[in-house]
């Protein structure tokens, strides 16, 4: 099995949408840059399982690790043009929190325990 980690800071609040089956699984974005000079790589990233305690913490700003199975797809706008789809699927077990966001959605240093 592959591996991939991934840090860096959530794009938007975490939400839960239904699969196909009914499950539910919460979802966020992660932006990941090598340095400030550069556009960020995006990564979707699902998560299984019982997610219900750390949920409301997966907010705008928080900088994240999150270990997980990496897959690409391609996609294609409303314009017509292709773009590829990263996405990492994982659980709760394999997110740490490195730095929480504050009231503005800034990353802030804090010690919360789950």
């Amino acid at each position: 099995m592959q591996e991939v980690i991934i840090t860096g800071n959530i794009g938007k609040d975490a939400e839960v949408i239904q699969t196909r089956d009914g499950r539910g699984v919460l979802t966020f974005s992660v932006a990941v840059n090598e340095n400030k000079d550069e556009a960020p790589t995006w990564y979707d990233v699902f998560v299984n399982g019982n997610y219900d305690k750390m949920a409301p913490y997966l907010v705008k700003g928080t900088r994240v690790l999150v270990r997980g199975r990496l897959r690409a797809g391609m996609w294609t706008n409303q314009q017509g043009k292709s773009s590829i789809s990263l996405q990492v699927s994982t659980n709760t077990g394999s997110i740490e929190i490195l730095k929480f966001a504050d009231v503005k959605g800034q990353a802030q240093q804090d010690n919360r325990p789950f």
